[in-house]
């Protein structure tokens, strides 16, 4: 398989998180099953993919997928997953989006 450039990847990924949130599960398995292709560094491609299995419920594999990220947009994936998320304030900015999506999914 040739790796899918930059815009094409982006371009995979957007349908696929349509797919799953329109309930287009088959067309979702099929775009997921291309994701691999995609010029992706690995830890966002593991946060995308988790997405995805998130929007097909299928939830044991998404966080499966995100324990092994180190990236903050994982902890927030897994926030809305409703799993617990202990993160160091002093090693993120503030204003990120993925630590303001913690705090109020902590909140809750």
């Amino acid at each position: 398989m040739r790796t899918l450039d930059n815009e094409l990847s982006k371009l995979l990924v957007e349908c696929a998180f349509a797919a799953v949130n329109n309930n287009l599960f088959r067309q979702a398995e099929i775009l997921y099953s291309r994701l691999p292709d995609c010029e992706l560094d690995s830890s966002m491609l593991m946060i995308c993919q988790a997405v995805i299995l998130f929007g097909m419920k299928k939830d044991a594999q998404a966080i499966k997928l995100l324990e092994s990220s180190p990236l903050i947009e994982a902890r927030a994936v897994e926030a809305l997953l409703g799993q617990s998320v202990d993160i160091n304030p002093d090693d993120y900015q503030e204003q990120e989006p993925a630590v303001e999506l913690i705090r109020l999914l902590s909140d809750r």
